[in-house]
């Protein structure tokens, strides 16, 4: 009688130790996959921010060479007096970038806006690192 009572006794607490571990595992597990879809969603922001500028910059940048040469070359200041078409857009959508970006990508934002105002034609090896900066983002938040 005590061998069989001490019987259920352990095959109560083995059980009772499993479904707790159970409930931690599965408690573990939903906080996980919330993170993962915390930092999917973020993604997700991150990349239509990221498009919706780099398409706005091509739109500028082309209404920018549609300028005559000695308009381009007056400098920054004269050429947002002519209000080129695509400016309201890149500014809004270079915010919104900002505000969804990791310190790196804001860095890269800023040299590549530093460069295309100071420089047109060197926008390519700038426009490539800020690219690079926002792969990199992606592939830190998903693990990809």
């Amino acid at each position: 009688m005590v061998g069989a009572l001490g019987g259920v006794l352990i095959t109560g607490c083995v059980g009772l130790a499993t479904a707790v571990l159970t409930h931690r595992w599965q408690h573990e597990s939903v906080l996980d996959e919330r993170a993962y879809q915390r930092r999917e969603g973020l993604a997700s922001l991150q990349r239509e921010a990221y498009a919706r500028y780099l398409a706005a910059f091509e739109a500028f940048y082309n209404s920018l060479l549609r300028l005559p040469r000695d308009e381009r070359q007056a400098g920054w200041s004269s050429i947002l007096n002519r209000n080129p078409a695509g400016v309201d857009e890149l500014y809004a959508a270079a915010n919104h970038a900002r505000l969804l970006a990791s310190d790196p990508v804001v860095e890269a934002l800023d040299a590549f806006t530093e460069t295309w105002q100071r420089d047109l034609g060197a926008v390519k090896d700038q426009k490539e690192r800020l690219i690079q900066a926002m792969r990199a983002e992606q592939t830190h938040l998903l693990g990809s």
